[in-house]
């Protein structure tokens, strides 16, 4: 007929005729020349919509999305008020998509939403609109649109946006995608519900998205710790592990449930993460946080395997990996392992004062002085409070120890000043006080020893628990003050302090016992042997032995007097 040159009313059937028939067949080439050659004649005809739409199919068939598009955005164009023109924008924006021109799928989608706002396809638009969100990585609006999708649309949007795909998908499906209307939305379902909708979609392209946009739509609303949620990211990697958001999206699950103190979940998910991304960068970072996990849930042993896993596999994890492996082994008694992981850690790495100091105590524990020496120095500089007090009271004792005294009163001051009522700033107090003394600045040591036996509160003499710490530095404190009053020959005020160190320590401890025989040794000094009898009788009540009751015994025998004591008990 077409041939033969018919009458325009008759040609225009024919050319309509020829191009479903050709689509019919597949012929898609002979089908698209058949519309278009309608189009061209006849636009104005009430079947002009038709061919249109069907012309955009069969460039689609072809393999040519991007004319897809133009053709179905001239649907809208050029024909407006048909019912098919917010399809058609769709369909435009979907094409866009395939062909990677994201301006002209979002350009599209707006149109639908700006001039068809009450169309039934202005659900669809939207959620469309939130998956383009998604995907430039605008998750604050995609979450928006899809939960004003849920709220105004809900779950039958999802079986559009499902029929949409299929028609993509399916040679054939398209006939019935044009012929049936959207059901009517269901406003104020749950998230659940639609969750459950996209999942029976069973469509692997656009099902990961969706549910994607769910777990933020239901994080936004309920928190990243939900159940939903969690759910949601769970069977994203279980069915979905190659969707690239998948494993970033279940740490970040497993984050906020670590951040919560829920350690069994955060457990849970990150070995998910470990086990199915080991390689990847998103396994690799897991893994570490899967450690710190099980540390916080009181697996050490789990959690030092993960570490030193995480150390040996290299890459940008491993030098915190070593960091924290030598961390745990230290933890754990292990010397031997810590030792040998520490020397894993760059020297670059950035670390906190308290790890520096945690090193530099194993080799002090190891012997190795002069390397804990660097580190002590690095965390004292670094720091502040009573992480530098403890680590410039170490330098000060270290100091001492090699018999630089200046230094080591410098540092001990340091220490004091960081941190006062701290253990380390009492300790480093009454290091001052040894440094002065070591220097002959004797009134000043015994001014620093007196000013930490004053600082003890009242408590602390009633032997209250919580003060356990204070009173033994103290004792040692008027001890020492007591030892240098006692070699100045004041020896009235070092029996004083030799009484009160007493009563600091605890009855019967090798400090009482030191405190005692100094209470001996002065009381002598003064020739007041009785009250020297009656200490020494306390001494060997606490069931002391030699050295301590020799020493005090020998104070006895170069007393004047003989003594009262019967000769088996001196």
């Amino acid at each position: 007929m077409l041939r033969s040159k018919p009458p325009a009313s008759l040609r225009a059937s024919a050319l309509l005729l020829a191009g479903d028939a050709a689509f019919a067949l597949r012929d898609y080439a002979r089908a698209s020349a058949h519309y278009t050659a309608y189009l061209a004649s006849y636009r104005a005809l009430r079947e002009a919509p038709r061919a249109a739409m069907a012309r955009g199919w069969a460039k689609l068939r072809q393999g040519e999305a991007g004319h897809a598009r133009l053709t179905w955005s001239q649907v809208a164009d050029d024909f407006p008020g048909d019912a098919r023109a917010p399809l058609a924008l769709i369909l435009a924006a979907v094409a866009a998509n395939k062909a990677g021109d994201l301006a002209s799928a979002q350009a599209a989608l707006d149109r639908v939403l700006a001039n068809y706002p009450r169309s039934p396809y202005a659900g669809a638009a939207l959620l469309q609109r939130s998956l383009l969100a998604l995907h430039r990585g605008d998750e604050k609006a995609a979450a928006r649109e899809l939960g004003e999708v849920i709220r105004t649309s809900g779950t039958p949007v999802v079986q559009g946006y499902a029929a949409i795909a299929a028609a993509f998908a399916t040679t054939g499906a398209e006939a019935a995608l044009e012929s049936a209307l959207p059901r009517p939305p269901v406003r104020g379902d749950s998230l659940e519900r639609f969750a459950t909708a996209i999942i029976d979609m069973r469509e692997a392209q656009t099902t990961p998205p969706l549910l994607h946009g769910v777990a933020l739509v239901a994080a936004n609303e309920r928190g990243w710790t939900d159940p939903l949620v969690d759910s949601l990211a769970n069977r994203l990697v279980d069915d979905f592990p190659s969707y690239q958001a998948a494993p970033v999206l279940l740490t970040r699950v497993a984050e906020a449930a670590a951040a919560a103190g829920r350690w069994p979940v955060a457990t849970r998910d990150y070995e998910k993460i470990v086990a199915r991304y080991a390689d990847a960068p998103a396994g690799r970072r897991a893994r570490l946080a899967l450690a710190e996990a099980l540390v916080h849930a009181g697996a050490l042993p789990q959690a030092r395997e993960q570490f030193r896993r995480a150390a040996l596999a290299g890459g940008d994890e491993s030098p915190r990996a070593w960091l924290r492996l030598a961390e745990i082994s230290q933890m754990m008694g292990d010397r031997r392992e810590a030792l040998e992981a520490y020397e894993h850690v760059p020297s670059t790495l950035e670390r906190a004062p308290e790890s520096l100091l945690s090193q530099a105590r194993l080799l002090q524990e190891t012997g190795q002085a002069d390397r804990a020496r660097r580190l002590l120095q690095a965390a004292a500089q670094s720091s502040t409070g009573e992480t530098a007090s403890e680590a410039t009271y170490e330098l000060g004792r270290l100091a001492h120890e090699r018999g630089q005294h200046a230094a080591a009163l410098e540092w001990f001051t340091k220490a004091v000043a960081a941190a006062p009522d701290s253990r380390s700033g009492r300790l480093a107090l009454l290091g001052t006080g040894d440094s002065l003394a070591a220097l002959d600045r004797r009134p000043e040591a015994l001014a620093a020893y007196t000013k930490l036996v004053d600082s003890v509160p009242t408590d602390a003499l009633r032997r209250s628990p919580a003060h356990a710490a204070e009173r033994e530095v103290a004792g040692e404190a008027a001890y020492r003050s007591g030892k240098l009053l006692n070699a100045a020959g004041r020896h009235g005020e070092a029996v004083n302090m030799f009484i009160i160190s007493a009563a600091f320590f605890t009855t019967g401890s090798p400090g009482y016992g030191r405190a005692l025989v100094g209470a001996v040794q002065c009381f002598v000094a003064t020739g007041d042997r009785t009250a020297a009898e009656a200490y020494y009788e306390q001494l060997q009540a606490t069931g002391a032995k030699d050295p301590l009751l020799g020493e005090a015994r020998r104070a006895l025998d170069t007393a004047g007097v003989e003594s009262a004591l019967p000769r088996d008990v001196r």
